[in-house]
């Protein structure tokens, strides 16, 4: 089911999605989302996501996640779904993928910072 973009059940037109970065590759908070959801909001915006790019050579990814999350909240900055970007085997993350496994992960309740392996 889509939400129509006016909230009305019978608008069956798709809400429109914007999705915008929440940490950077060099593994960092990237600042600029938070005026970025305030401004999409403004504009109306009913669907908010932000991803994160995990940096693979900063190692603890679930300590990437925290921080993206936590940079997000302290700014007060209110988004739908943490999308995570991982690039292709060799690219960033090594060619091991029994290794990578472990850093793949879905929240495995959306209102927490409890995520699970996919």
């Amino acid at each position: 089911m889509q939400v129509s973009s006016t909230g009305d059940p019978s608008d069956s037109s798709p809400s429109p999605l914007f999705l915008h970065r929440a940490w950077r590759s060099y593994g960092a908070f990237d600042p600029s989302v938070v005026q970025s959801i305030a401004n999409l909001k403004t504009a109306g915006f009913k669907t908010i996501d932000v991803y994160m790019f995990p940096c693979f050579k900063c190692g603890n990814p679930a300590g990437q996640v925290n921080k993206t999350l936590d940079g997000l909240a302290s700014a007060g900055a209110r988004f739908g779904t943490l999308w995570l970007d991982i690039e292709g085997s060799g690219v960033y993350w090594g060619s091991d993928l029994v290794r990578q496994h472990p850093h793949r992960c879905i929240p495995a309740d959306p209102s927490s910072r409890i995520f699970r392996s996919l």
